[in-house]
């Protein structure tokens, strides 16, 4: 191979590089993650209206009105979205830790804001004595099996759930990451989802 072979060869690999590197900085899943806390903070928002009583159609526009009652009767939408972009944090996270630091950082997110909830209820129940917890009940609270085993006094669904894709998440990430048929096989484990979300489809607990 010439010099001026050799040059040009060296300028096509820098301007495929270039393209590469542009791709990686500008691809959907960088901005999505990019923007995660404030596309959360959106989605949150978004299901805090839908749970409120708070009425936006008091436009003279019958079509913004219905627009606005559209949007706020889809709502819960805004749990799949913190949930989507949950993962994307799931996935940054384990692609840096091991599993070990992955499961250690994730209980410190959840553990301060969960304490916090069962002193606050225990707070309360101090001044009101009708309410009460059990040691079952405690046990099932702390260990977020309380409310797949349907204990009262167990807090928020969410939680659960998400503390449910915690737990799992390291084995797909796992088999993905060793396999070599990526695409193949993350169809694969999306159809297993959905199968999955059949099977279970009238048992409301494993639903959400």
């Amino acid at each position: 191979m010439t010099a001026a072979q050799e040059k040009k060869m060296e300028k096509k690999r820098r301007i495929l590089e270039s393209a590469y590197q542009l791709f990686q900085k500008n691809n959907v899943y960088n901005t999505f993650s990019r923007y995660r806390s404030q596309l959360m903070g959106l989605a949150i928002l978004w299901v805090v209206w839908y749970h409120s009583t708070f009425d936006l159609s008091v436009f003279h526009s019958n079509i913004v009105n219905a627009a606005f009652i559209y949007l706020k009767g889809i709502g819960y939408s805004g749990v799949d979205i913190f949930l989507f972009l949950s993962g994307i944090g799931i996935y940054n996270s384990l692609d840096r830790n091991n599993v070990s630091t992955y499961f250690l950082n994730r209980l410190k997110r959840l553990l301060p804001t969960w304490v916090t909830c069962f002193l606050l209820f225990n707070l309360i129940r101090y001044f009101n004595t009708t309410l009460s917890l059990t040691f079952q009940e405690i046990i099932g609270y702390f260990s977020f099996t309380g409310f797949w085993l349907s204990l009262p006094h167990q807090g928020n669904w969410y939680v659960y759930g998400i503390f449910l894709f915690y737990l799992v998440s390291p084995i797909p990430y796992d088999v993905l990451k060793h396999t070599r048929h990526k695409v193949l096989t993350s169809v694969l484990l999306i159809i297993i989802g959905i199968l999955t979300s059949f099977v279970f489809f009238d048992n409301f607990k494993l639903l959400v």
